[in-house]
């Protein structure tokens, strides 16, 4: 998730963010520790990715590592996830998020907080909710409202397609459609105020294979491009290689517990 490109607040340190998130896992621990008689179950992450790719936008010059680690406790959910540059050997950018996840007739519904912590941007913070449904074509659309320094809104549409293949393998293809609703994080128009037009058109493929019970390697391709004239001058200002369009891919090794 996330980036942030605007001037404004001094950089946080790593020491900060580490310290804080120390505090979120030992908070998270204990919290599973008192609802022992729930079903909590966790996953831990890591991606290598080509760059580090964000709602149509490019945040890196280069490679990135992207480690997550998520708990959840019968729907309610805590995690933390963190960008890293190898070249650098720096994190720029940690990221809390709690919610919920539930099913209501046949749903998929998600609500949820995420702050934002950027290394020599202002950190942010936003809201979300989504609704979804499985079938042959699922589609999904999730609603991110950002009360803070984008002070604004971003809805996402998706559409998947999965396929079940031997040995439990899964391939997916599909599309996400952003629609920008004068959020500054979005970047500014030709006339260098935030604006509210479609954003970003991004089609995927993606593999999944299991390994064993509780591993598992995820692979995807991606290529997004802007939607309208706004937005592609607003992409160009934002992307580290100053285009509007982004290919990009990289590889997850997930482990459940």
């Amino acid at each position: 998730y996330s980036e942030v490109h605007m001037d404004g607040h001094p950089a946080r340190t790593m020491g900060s963010w580490s310290r804080w998130a120390v505090v979120a896992l030992i908070v998270a621990a204990g919290a599973a520790g008192a609802v022992s008689a729930a079903e909590v179950t966790g996953e831990a992450a890591v991606g290598f990715c080509s760059r580090y790719f964000w709602r149509g936008q490019l945040l890196s010059e280069g490679v990135v590592l992207q480690p997550e680690v998520t708990v959840d406790v019968s729907g309610w959910y805590a995690g933390i996830w963190s960008n890293l540059e190898p070249g650098s050997g720096d994190s720029n950018e940690v990221d809390f998020n709690v919610g919920r996840a539930w099913e209501w007739r046949g749903l998929q519904l998600e609500a949820g907080y995420i702050m934002y912590w950027i290394a020599n941007y202002p950190s942010t913070q936003e809201v979300f909710v989504s609704v979804g449904h499985e079938g042959w074509v699922s589609p999904k659309v999730a609603v991110y409202y950002d009360f803070d320094e984008g002070d604004g809104a971003f809805v996402q549409g998706t559409l998947e397609r999965v396929w079940t293949l031997p040995r439990d393998v899964e391939l997916a293809t599909g599309a996400n459609m952003g629609f920008n609703i004068r959020h500054k994080v979005m970047g500014s128009g030709s006339d260098g105020e935030p604006f509210t037009q479609f954003y970003n058109l991004e089609l995927y493929t993606a593999l999944s294979v299991p390994l064993g019970e509780r591993f598992s390697l995820d692979g995807q391709i991606a290529y997004s491009f802007p939607l309208t004239t706004q937005s592609k001058e607003a992409l160009r200002g934002i992307n580290w290689d100053g285009e509007a369009d982004a290919l990009w891919g990289g590889v997850t090794l997930s482990c459940s517990f």
